[in-house]
């Protein structure tokens, strides 16, 4: 009844030529989501972490809901019904949902974007290459900043900490660029959309503190990209400076606009000099009826396919706590449905030590993932036996299905899988379906290799690529590895031979100027790691410790080893020199009685290739020397030295604990530089999880991080110890 009743009261308004902006539907018992309360109260509530800041829809309407408290997402059918929420393996705030054309969810948090099924398997996870490190606060909070878009070929993250939106090629995952925002000013909605009648890609960029959506050339976006357009929004009538945040454009180019200071969304024609011809909502008042907004953070359109869906609006409507459908036609609502942030359970319920057993209810969640055994696995016939892992939710069956290779084998669906000689060489996983009353999850093991596997080892090192220049982006390949099975790779940027970062792409700095940069890549598989570094690049300039007016090679005459870091992980290092102006030649030696020295040519930014002689102990220093030739100062010798790290760094302890509702690792490793990485897995030949090293880490249980190990900077890893 009420839908015929809106619909009703929308053709009347529009058979008499006006527009039903934001029309309320009338309210019954069985519907309305509350009775009308005071507009001015509501809008000042706080935010709060427990009310909805991001939203997506897919094909068939049902719409997730993200919260800045991370954890969950929840779901709502396209008639407004409650789901079961989605777990999902990220604490910080959701600042960006999307589902693409195949249902499958995208979600970025402060660290990553993953993608996942409609019932939260995790199917991809992609680091940030500069994760959001701000606090969640009012002035840098998720609610006003961050977003997310999925092109055809790339993927596009607004920062919440700093005016940039990262781009990621979809395929690789890789970072492709980082695009700084006019002004300094930080975006919150993305939105990709088609150029009408053609096929070049457009990015809209909603900026909240300039009131404006910049428009960008999507296809192809660089670190120095400008924006081809701006839009300023304007104010509606006795409305105050907008605050643009929520972004969605069709496919004939309407671009639609979510106000959170003034309540409403604005529809917006991009084919028609991007003029507004419809206004939503009831601007500027704050309300909670029907139809009524109270700062809207996010919206999602669905497609327009011509059904009973096409081109309906989906609103986190914040302060209200709830989510909203709207016909962007007229704005009439369908309906509009009350939330509250779900609290997934996490941990294992039968765990003594457990001071709070997480809840039960809702799809079953994985705790402890499945895992491969039988120590006699071979070509021989010897089956593999899938132990499920554990799980909550009240679980009460276990399907099984083993993959080779990542592919399915058919009409092998049991608990065991006897081997055969096609697998020789392949790895095997298992994949458990859980099923309770409420619904399924599926979780996929680490891979179990058959056959005998052979440590990495570098065939190709890897090489860096991009031009090194002040905000530019260099990209390291991983370079070419024999070892089976495949290794996993991790990445170490090391300006000289100081770690600067630990992620495929690199952002080159202020400080970087005249310094050595590489990356080391760290390889590992079941039988065990190896590292190798790239040729180092240097980005020419002054660096940001230099004064900018006395040029690159001006100053006391001296020579510096790797930039007078205190360590190197390799005899391969870079000097960088000054020379006395009068002098007409440089010669270096690793021996003080310069034996063996040669001449030293320098580049522009007085900076060569150098091999030191590698003591015994790495206690002991090596030094170069360097001797002027020519000159007032012919003779003279200066000198700098450096130690070397091949020592493995040491876990002094490792102790998994349940505390905040989480379990948590916490390591405490030692080493004579300093630490990069840690790896726990839930035995010493799987693969486990392999981070940037802290002493505190969030983990799904402690039966995935029995044990762990430590790598420093230069490559070196620590032996396997069990955590207590």
């Amino acid at each position: 009844m009420r839908s015929t009743v809106g619909w009703i009261v929308g053709l009347t308004l529009l058979a008499a030529g006006l527009t039903p902006v934001g029309a309320p539907a009338p309210a019954t018992a069985a519907t309305s989501v509350a009775a009308v309360r005071a507009t001015s109260a509501a809008a000042s509530a706080p935010l709060g972490s427990a009310r909805p800041i991001s939203i997506a829809v897919d094909s068939r309407g049902t719409s997730y809901v993200g919260y800045a408290r991370g954890g969950a997402l929840a779901r709502v059918t396209d008639a407004g019904k409650r789901r079961s929420t989605v777990a999902i393996d990220q604490d910080g705030p959701v600042i960006g949902l999307e589902a693409d054309s195949r249902d499958r969810v995208w979600v970025v948090d402060n660290d990553s974007i993953t993608r996942l099924r409609s019932d939260g398997t995790l199917l991809r996870r992609i680091d940030r290459v500069a994760p959001d490190m701000c606090a969640d606060d009012a002035k840098s909070s998720s609610r006003v900043f961050g977003g997310l878009a999925v092109g055809p070929s790339a993927l596009y993250v607004a920062s919440r900490c700093s005016a940039v939106v990262e781009v990621y090629d979809k395929s690789s995952g890789d970072g492709v660029a980082q695009v700084r925002l006019p002004g300094g000013q930080r975006a919150r909605g993305l939105a990709y959309g088609r150029t009408t009648g053609g096929k070049t890609g457009r990015l809209f960029v909603a900026v909240p503190g300039a009131a404006a959506v910049l428009t960008y050339a999507a296809d192809n976006l660089r670190d120095g990209s400008s924006p081809a357009r701006r839009t300023a929004i304007t104010r509606p009538g006795r409305g105050k400076k907008p605050t643009p945040t929520g972004l969605a454009v069709d496919g004939a180019g309407n671009l639609t606009v979510s106000d959170a200071r003034n309540h409403a969304i604005y529809l917006y024609s991009t084919g028609n000099r991007y003029q507004r011809y419809r206004v939503l909502g009831h601007p500027a008042r704050a309300g909670s009826s029907d139809g009524y907004l109270d700062a809207p953070a996010d919206l999602a359109q669905h497609a327009r396919d011509g059904g009973g869906l096409s081109g309906n609006l989906f609103i986190a409507d914040t302060r209200n706590g709830r989510v909203q459908r709207w016909d962007s036609g007229g704005g009439y609502t369908f309906w509009a449905t009350e939330l509250r942030a779900p609290t997934p359970g996490t941990g294992e319920p039968d765990e003594p030590t457990d001071p709070d057993p997480p809840s039960t209810t809702g799809a079953p969640r994985n705790t402890t993932p499945p895992r491969i055994t039988d120590s006699a696995a071979s070509t021989d016939g010897s089956p593999l036996v899938c132990n499920p892992g554990t799980w909550t939710g009240g679980t009460a069956s276990y399907a099984y299905r083993w993959l080779r290779d990542g592919v399915v084998r058919p009409g092998v669906s049991g608990s065991s899988y006897d081997l055969v000689a096609a697998d020789d060489g392949t790895e095997i996983t298992c994949r458990v379906t859980a099923t309770n009353a409420v619904g399924s999850t599926s979780v996929t093991s680490d891979p179990w290799y058959v056959g005998t596997p052979t440590a990495p080892v570098s065939a190709t090192p890897p090489t860096i690529t991009g031009t090194p220049k002040r905000d530019n982006t260099l990209l390291c390949s991983t370079g070419s590895w024999t070892g089976t099975p495949s290794p996993r790779f991790s990445y170490v940027w090391l300006r000289d031979s100081v770690q600067v970062a630990d992620t495929p792409s690199y952002r080159v700095r202020s400080a970087d100027l005249g310094a050595s940069l590489s990356c080391t890549v760290i390889a590992t598989n079941q039988a065990g790691s190896a590292s190798a570094t790239s040729a180092a690049v240097v980005p020419e300039g002054v660096g940001s410790g230099e004064d900018p007016t006395a040029g690159p090679c001006a100053g006391t005459p001296r020579v510096q080893i790797a930039g007078g870091a205190a360590r190197t992980g390799s005899a391969s290092v870079t000097l960088r020199v000054v020379a006395p102006v009068d002098a007409t030649g440089i010669e270096a030696s690793n021996a003080a009685s310069f034996a063996a020295a040669r001449p030293l040519a320098l580049s522009a930014s007085c900076t060569a290739a150098w091999t030191l002689a590698a003591p015994a102990s790495d206690s002991t220093p090596a030094t170069v020397y360097v001797r002027w030739v020519g000159g007032t100062s012919a003779g003279q010798v200066v000198s700098d030295r450096i130690r070397f790290d091949r020592t493995a760094p040491r876990v002094t302890s490792a102790k998994v604990r349940y505390a905040k509702r989480k379990w948590r690792l916490r390591v405490r490793a030692s080493d004579v530089s300093s630490l990069a990485t840690v790896q726990y897995a839930s035995g010493r030949t799987n693969h486990g999880t392999t981070t940037r090293y802290r002493k505190n880490l969030k983990v799904a249980s402690p039966g995935t991080a029995r044990w762990v190990r430590v790598t420093d900077r230069f490559g070196n890893r620590g032996g396997w110890v069990r955590t207590s």
